[in-house]
């Protein structure tokens, strides 16, 4: 499946697509589920890590657990900034300029700081995972690595030759062009209604 992110458009004839939530509406549900039910795994492991035996098994079931975490969170995230999206349209409509531009930095925030944590849980994950293995695809003796496709079948964690094939799907979507493309929206928006743009989008 490839997930589409919220449309983006120009303001005030904004038009959010009405059809996201309901798109995703059954893995919606399915993450509201499973992000507590992480929260909860990781609370539990974090409580029995303090004692003497099992830590890097722990560590790993916490790293990959606050990964997967972060994915349920992804449709949640996504599904909150669209309705951001929502209510700074309509404020537009009405002609409340400053107000629709703080709802939709709010947006904004709110897909940067998914896109921050995406990347904190990755890296989280591949320090334990170095703990005990070797950095996927390092050099060695002063030789590179050379990564080479399998011709004849496509494996998916073949397709880079590091770890970051884990963070595959999430790049897909494209969350930094997003943001761009929200923040250059806003900023024509505040411009045409002589407002202040937020901070964090300048």
């Amino acid at each position: 499946m490839t997930l589409s992110l919220p449309l983006i458009n120009d303001l005030p004839d904004w038009f959010p697509d009405p059809f996201w939530t309901d798109r995703y509406k059954g893995w919606l549900s399915e993450a509201r589920l499973r992000a507590t039910e992480s929260e909860n795994d990781r609370g539990t492991t974090n409580a029995i890590r303090h004692g003497d035996r099992n830590h890097y098994n722990l560590d790993i079931f916490l790293a990959l657990a606050r990964f997967m975490e972060h994915h349920w969170r992804l449709f949640l995230d996504l599904a909150r900034a669209e309705e951001q999206i929502k209510q700074g349209q309509g404020l537009a409509l009405e002609s409340h300029a400053d107000q629709a531009i703080s709802v939709l930095a709010g947006a904004y925030d709110t897909i940067d700081q998914l896109r921050k944590d995406g990347l904190k849980s990755y890296d989280d994950l591949r320090t334990v995972f170095e703990k005990s293995r070797y950095p996927k695809a390092r050099p060695v003796g002063g030789r590179e690595f050379v990564h080479v496709f399998d011709d004849v079948k496509d494996h998916f964690a073949d397709r880079r030759a590091d770890l970051s094939y884990m963070r595959a799907p999430e790049d897909s979507l494209g969350l930094d062009r997003w943001l761009n493309e929200l923040a250059a929206a806003i900023k024509l928006y505040a411009k045409e209604n002589h407002a202040a743009v937020p901070p964090t989008l300048r």
